[in-house]
This record gives structure tokens, sequence and C-alpha cells, in this order.
């Protein structure tokens, strides 16, 4: 996924697009190959993620430019099978803070359905920062400031 990811930010689709399929064809036995064109298609036909309206595509706000024309459709496919493939493994953050997604903190009630939203990481939230350990700190250096 990794390869796919940074093919797709280097503009070459296709190669990223054959990552992709390399990977999905090894859950299922009659696997039928993706076009770039078949995932642009479901990633356009999807509205970013709201959180009164959650989605699967989130918006992203990287630090770097992405073509938002091949680029995001292969990058939000990528996203959502690395969420779906890593789950349990800790590594979503290093996504959410490398393609400065927003996080919402979301009150949901017993049926599944939000309430409000009582919290937002957004890209610049000094939160995002990991804390350096606590024998360092205890050494006399300053931790990473959590509050804005």
């Amino acid at each position: 996924m990794c390869r796919a990811e940074a093919y797709a930010i280097s503009g070459q689709y296709q190669k990223s697009v054959d990552d992709i399929n390399s990977l999905l064809s090894k859950f299922e036995v009659s696997y039928k190959a993706l076009t770039l064109s078949e995932i642009k298609n479901y990633y356009n036909g999807i509205n970013y993620y709201k959180p009164l309206v959650p989605t699967v595509k989130k918006e992203l706000n990287p630090t770097f430019n992405i073509d938002k024309t091949n680029a995001e459709p292969l990058l939000q496919c990528i996203l959502h099978l690395r969420r779906i493939l890593t789950i349990h493994d800790g590594l979503r953050m290093q996504d959410i803070k490398r393609y400065g997604i927003v996080i919402y903190r979301r009150q949901i009630n017993t049926n599944g359905v939000v309430i409000n939203v009582t919290d937002t990481l957004g890209v610049d939230d000094p939160r995002r920062a990991i804390q350096i350990p606590s024998d360092v700190i205890n050494a006399g250096m300053q931790p990473n400031k959590r509050n804005k």
C-alpha cells in the first residue's frame, strides 16, 4: 500500500492501480481487477465526510500538492483499504497527520444516529503531536503543548 501511495502521489497512476489490484487479488479467488476509471467514478460519487453524515471519503489537507483528478481518488481508495487492512494496528494516526484529515469526536445514540459533535481535532491542533516520554520530561525537557 505504501508503494501504491507513492505511485499515486508521483503521478504514476497505472502503477498505483496495479499495486491496489495486486493486494486485492489476494482476498478473492475470482477477483476482477479495478481500473483507474472505476476508482475515480466510485470515489468521485461519494460526498466528503461530514460529522453528521459520515462517509469513507475524507477531505485531504496535506502540506504537498495532490492532483485532484487522478491522485486524490486513488489516495482515497488507498486510505480506505489501509484503514480496513490495518484496523487495530495503531497506524491510522500517521495517515491522519500526513494528509491533514480533521477528526471529529461525535456523540452517538443507541441507534447509531449522531446526536452532536463534542470535539474537533483540526489540522494544526497541538494534540496531534506525539508526547515526549515522561522520563525525558522528568529530566527537564518541556513537554509538547496540548492546548491551543
